[in-house]
């Protein structure tokens, strides 16, 4: 099956649209910014997303409109900062949610990964705007509301999970190799 030019043409925008034209403003909700502060005072990170790192991440309120959560190492580095702000917009408010390198030794080296891998960045600002609105909404977190940006990510990844593969295979083939060397060896 030959595909036309035009209709690979019209492929890509689809694409393109789906994965990445979807993202509108920050999210409104008909409350106060106090309301939505004090839900955002209440949220952790989604164990789904970030693992067990949730459950530990630091969460404190920078001021009267920002809320932070910092992901941290086993040695309390921290990794990742996530971030809410509340804007009042008519009788509501709206989130602005962030991605920041953490106030650690690694600050410059996760600066240039968020700039480099907007995926991972896109993942994590989605996944807290989907466990806030949650809360807000009163629902349970819903993976498929995020599933475009995680799609993104593993999208992303896949020539090194190829790689990964291919040396995994290699190792193995090398210990074959050794093993059957040794048992002729100790044949002899």
């Amino acid at each position: 099956m030959k595909i036309s030019s035009a209709t690979a043409c019209l492929a890509a925008i689809g694409l393109a649209v789906m994965l990445g034209g979807c993202e509108g403003k920050d999210p409104f909700y008909s409350a106060s910014p106090d309301q939505v502060s004090k839900v955002l005072d209440q949220t952790d990170l989604p164990m789904m997303v970030f693992g067990a790192r949730a459950a530990t991440a630091k969460h404190w309120r920078v001021n009267a409109a920002t809320t932070m959560w910092a992901l941290e190492s086993d040695s309390h580095v921290e990794l990742l900062r996530l971030s809410a702000t509340t804007i009042a917009e008519g009788k509501g408010t709206r989130i602005h949610y962030d991605v920041l390198p953490p106030e650690s030794s690694i600050r410059d080296q996760v600066a240039q990964g968020l700039k480099e891998n907007g995926a991972y960045r896109d993942l994590y600002r989605s996944a807290l705007a989907e466990q806030v609105d949650a809360k807000l909404t009163n629902r349970e977190f819903a993976i498929q509301n995020i599933s475009v940006d995680a799609a993104r990510v593993t999208l992303g990844a896949l020539p090194n999970i190829r790689e990964g593969f291919n040396n995994a295979e290699k190792e193995y083939q090398r210990q074959r190799r050794e093993d059957i060397d040794r048992v002729y060896a100790n044949e002899k």
